[in-house]
């Protein structure tokens, strides 16, 4: 017991610095049931060293027995290109009809022996072509299907009912397309080696990954033309499977897999309960496929608009607040190499609302869309309200009517946030009705309210003590309600029409 301890220890720790570049956990054998099932719920992938080295199948498929056991049976094998890299485009790859011991395994050990100097680095390159079988279905091959596990033994038993077990084997270097699977997968290596490279599914927001179209025949590759460089770029992301690990790939992650000469590994798959709602055996009305990807869509908008302004922030206010370090009104940088502000005063981003509005270039409107986004919702409420004191009443009409679309989304979603839990901002500190500009705020900066703030700011006829709950004050902030809507709306189709077709395959631009 000491030694398996001290050798799932060792497993772990030769384990860890791979882990820290990847996403993926790296787990040993002691502790794999737990570690899988953590991933599975994270969605989270997970190398466990080991986990398969104990199989029977490990030592028992040999060569020869493989050839002695399915000698005869069909299969369908690719032929690869020495130097060249499999397609995921249909219509391009060379398949070939096969038995599988008297032909494939055959002429594969005479490949083997001319490629003998390049025996187990994935880096070798043969000079005649190399016959690929992939993702064969172990129940094709029934001698074979019996044999093997029909579960690995760290996982749980409710997967049998679903489980689909491939066998894949190379006799020649082999490198995949880069592509995701639709199913949850648990890849087994059990002989060779192989390197994965892994990338999250959000490498496709990001436009490190361009994706073939999502209705055409290949839709879970990416363009040829974009394989080389996303792999290159994430080589930090590639990992080594040794003979006798497994490794946990959540269904959607994009990977490209490079094999070894004589590599044999198992596969599993099982599909998750949203990806079997979407099944297409329901009857038309039944299927929420289109309800799905209307969710789906709206989700994939709203991270990416945030993500666009978070980097907008990064980049503009580390620029602006290292030039305007010496002012007093202004929030400074905790530290230089980390963009992480502090919440600005509502002086400070009143100052920037006047300014911006004075200039109205493209600089301006970037300054003030990223001080609003990295502000507190009750040092928007207060910031707009002093500026209406120190400008003039009309100010506010006027800067609400000149706003681009991406401010005013900014501004909406601080309008709709809930104030009601105080941040560490001056303003929070201060309270909700110690307003120096004289203006009670409401406890909660929803939309209502703060609309009708903002329109006895700008209405001067209005005595301030109608800033409560007045019908004319709210007949008055409708005008500023649909003008700042409306614009949100329009940068919120802007983002979609250039993100959901780059997600699609279909093409798309960046959003600056």
């Amino acid at each position: 017991r000491e030694r398996q301890r001290r050798a799932g220890a060792s497993e772990r720790g030769a384990g860890s610095a791979q882990s820290k570049r990847l996403s993926a956990h790296v787990a040993g054998m002691g502790r794999a049931r737990t570690e899988f099932a953590a991933a599975v719920r994270a969605r989270s992938p997970l190398v466990i060293r080991g986990g398969c080295a104990r199989w029977a199948v490990a030592k028992l498929w040999t060569d020869a027995h493989l050839r002695a056991a399915e000698h005869d049976t069909p299969v369908d094998v690719q032929v690869v290109t020495p130097g060249a890299e499999l397609t995921g485009v249909a219509g391009e790859q060379v398949v070939v009809r096969l038995r599988f011991g008297d032909e494939f395994l055959a002429r594969g050990a005479a490949e083997g022996a001319a490629e003998g100097a390049a025996e187990g680095a994935p880096s070798g390159r043969g000079s005649t072509p190399s016959l690929y079988l992939a993702q064969c279905e172990l129940d094709e091959l029934p001698v074979l299907a019996r044999e093997a596990p029909a579960l690995p033994p760290f996982c749980p038993r409710a997967l049998r009912r679903s489980v689909r077990r491939h066998l894949w084997a190379n006799r020649g270097r082999v490198i995949s397309a880069l592509h995701y699977d639709g199913y949850e997968n648990l890849l087994c290596c059990l002989r060779g080696r192989k390197a994965l490279t892994l990338l999250p599914p959000t490498a496709v927001t990001s436009g490190r990954v361009r994706p073939c179209t999502a209705h055409g025949l290949s839709p879970n590759h990416a363009l040829p033309s974009a394989e080389a460089d996303v792999v290159t770029q994430e080589s930090e992301d590639t990992l080594m499977l040794e003979a006798g690990d497994c490794l946990y790939i959540p269904e959607g992650w994009w990977h490209q897999v490079e094999s070894a000469p004589g590599t044999l590994a198992l596969s599993f798959w099982w599909q998750t309960p949203a990806t079997l709602a979407l099944s297409p055996d329901l009857s038309d009305d039944a299927c929420p496929a289109a309800y799905a990807l209307r969710n789906a869509a709206a989700d994939l908008v709203r991270r990416e608009q945030r993500r666009l302004l978070d980097a907008l922030s990064s980049r503009v206010l580390c620029r602006f607040f290292k030039k305007s370090s010496k002012s007093p009104n202004l929030p400074r940088l905790k530290s230089s190499k980390s963009p992480a502000f502090k919440t600005p005063s509502s002086e400070a981003l009143a100052n920037v609302l006047a300014n911006s509005h004075a200039e109205r270039t493209l600089k301006g409107r970037r300054r003030m869309a990223a001080m609003l986004w990295v502000s507190c919702p009750r040092t928007v409420a207060a910031a707009f309200a002093r500026l209406a004191k120190k400008c003039g009443q009309k100010i506010i009409a006027e800067l609400i009517a000149h706003l681009d679309p991406r401010a005013a989304f900014v501004l909406v979603t601080k309008l709709e946030e809930d104030g009601d839990e105080p941040c560490d901002c001056a303003q929070c500190r201060r309270g909700p009705s110690s307003s120096r500009a004289g203006t009670s705020l409401s406890s909660s900066a929803c939309l209502t309210d703060t609309f009708e703030l903002l329109a006895a700011a700008a209405d001067a006829e209005l005595p301030r003590r109608a800033a409560g709950h007045d019908g004319r004050l709210w007949a008055r902030a409708q005008p500023l309600r649909s003008r700042l809507i409306a614009l949100a709306e329009a940068y919120a189709d802007k983002v979609c029409s250039a993100l959901v077709p780059r997600v699609l395959g279909l093409g798309g631009r960046r959003i600056q």
